[in-house]
Parts: C-alpha cells; sequence; structure tokens
C-alpha cells in the first residue's frame, strides 16, 4: 500500500468514525432521554455545521475515488470554513456566536430574495440570469423565506447580538480584537498554515487562475488531458481537522467516552 493509499484509507476511517460519532450525541441527548427535548437554535447550527463537515467528507472521498479532481480543491475549502466556523463557535461565548451565525445565515438569504425583487434594471438582469421570472421568484424563493420574521431578525442583530451593521461578519465578537475577514479569523484561531495552504491556494485553483493545468499545447496542436492531482494534503487535513473537530463536539455534547473510544480504535488500527 502506498502512503497516498494508506492517508485515504485512513481518512475513510475517521469519516466513518466522525459519523458515528455525530450520530451517537445525537441519540443521547435527543432521543434516549425522557422527556425528549427540543433542540434549541444554537444545538441545530452545530449539528448543522458538524452533518455539512460529514458530507463534504464523502464528498472528498467519492471525487478521489471517482478520479474527479477539478473540483475536489473547492470541497475542501468548503470543508475548512465549516471546520474554522464549528471550532470557533465551540470554543467560547457559543449561544451567542452560534446565534449570531444563525441570523447573520438568514438575513443573507433574505437579501439574496430582495435583490431578485427588485423592479429596477438590476433585479431584471438577476431574474433573467437565473432564468426566472418575478412571480417563479415569489413562488419558488420568497414564499419560504417569508417564514422567518426578518424584522425580528434585524432587530435581533443590531440589538442582543450586538450586530454594529447587518452587514458585519458574525465572527467579529471579540473586544481586544477585530475579525473582519476570514484571515483575521484564521489568525486568531491559529489556523494560519492552513488558510495559506487550502484557502488562500486552493482559492487560485477553484477560481480558475490556472487556466493551462487541464491541456497542453506540442507542435502547435492542442489536447486536453484529464487532470490528475495527488490528493495527500485533501486526505491528510480532512482527517485531522475531523478528529479535532470530534473532540470539541463530545466535548460539548458531554460525550467524552466517545471520543475516548473513537481515539482508542484508531490507535489499535494504528491510524494514528
Amino acid at each position: 500500500m502506498s502512503f497516498e493509499e494508506f492517508c485515504l484509507k485512513r481518512y475513510k476511517v475517521v469519516t466513518e468514525q466522525f459519523e458515528s460519532s455525530i450520530e451517537y450525541a445525537f441519540k443521547k441527548t435527543y432521543m434516549d432521554v425522557t422527556p425528549k427535548p427540543q433542540m434549541t437554535e444554537v444545538e441545530a447550527v452545530i449539528m448543522g455545521l458538524a452533518q455539512n463537515i460529514n458530507g463534504l467528507n464523502y464528498s472528498i472521498i467519492k471525487l478521489i475515488e471517482t478520479d474527479n479532481h477539478y473540483a475536489l480543491d473547492s470541497a475542501l475549502r468548503s470543508l475548512f470554513e465549516n471546520y474554522v466556523s464549528l471550532r470557533f463557535i465551540l470554543e467560547d461565548q457559543t449561544v451567542f456566536r452560534a446565534k449570531r451565525y444563525l441570523y447573520s445565515k438568514k438575513n443573507s438569504e433574505y437579501e439574496i430574495g430582495e435583490k431578485l425583487l427588485q423592479t429596477n434594471r438590476r433585479g431584471r438582469e438577476l431574474r433573467k440570469f437565473i432564468g426566472m421570472s418575478e412571480e417563479q421568484v415569489n413562488e419558488k424563493l420568497i414564499s419560504k423565506l417569508k417564514v422567518y420574521d426578518i424584522d425580528h431578525i434585524r432587530q435581533m442583530m443590531l440589538g442582543e447580538l450586538e450586530f454594529k451593521r447587518l452587514s458585519e461578519k458574525w465572527y467579529n465578537v471579540l473586544s481586544n480584537k477585530k475579525l473582519k475577514t476570514f484571515y483575521a479569523l484564521c489568525e486568531y484561531m491559529k489556523f494560519q498554515d492552513e488558510y495559506e495552504l487550502i484557502y488562500n491556494i486552493l482559492s487560485k485553483e477553484a477560481h480558475a487562475m490556472d487556466a493551462f493545468k487541464s491541456f497542453e499545447i506540442e507542435d502547435s496542436l492542442l489536447s486536453f488531458h484529464k487532470l490528475k492531482k495527488p490528493h495527500i494534503m485533501h486526505t491528510n487535513f480532512g482527517t485531522r481537522m475531523n478528529i479535532e473537530v470530534l473532540k470539541d463536539l463530545m466535548k460539548y455534547f458531554k460525550c467524552k467516552e466517545k471520543e475516548r473510544e473513537v481515539l482508542a480504535f484508531l490507535n489499535l488500527k494504528k491510524l494514528l
């Protein structure tokens, strides 16, 4: 087995353990107790981000196994964004940070709907771009967004959740340090190296800055070739992110016994 194959195997095992840990925490917290508690907004945010990470793990594995490397970098970037967000929320002020995350996302979704419904030229251009009429936007998008009490959301943001303005980044919450960019957040969380490797470098690929990587020119002839790239960085980062966020999740949901079980299993299999 090559080192690259070992890294993929380890990532797959860690992904399975991550998924089983989420299921264990959910069952222990919401199913195995009487009376069954209602999931709070904060817990929904945490579980939602954990499920995003889980889904992206399987997407990355599938892309590698099918030699579909074009979307691999974008998937790892998305995994990193969810990882940083979840670890920041769980680090401190969990209720406050999770609510800021949730209300900011809801407001952003509503703003998209508002832009699509503009009666000016820009609104018409946006609707034309997505191939929808004003009536279709109302029917398919806005009707779903109406479940949000947008006035309440915005009042909460500017009041209890201490947004200086609606466009402020949800993670700009520290009194002694401004976190106005995703890089500033990564720097605060001590993820600068990960940012440079995963987010910054892969961002350039995701935005097609390496436009020549899929074809070559020889003797004035253009030939395309299927992109094939090493995936050791993707699987190694994925493995590490899963293990670290799993520890935070099990601590939050008071499932330290599951964390010990998973780490013991990985040690036994010589995957750590």
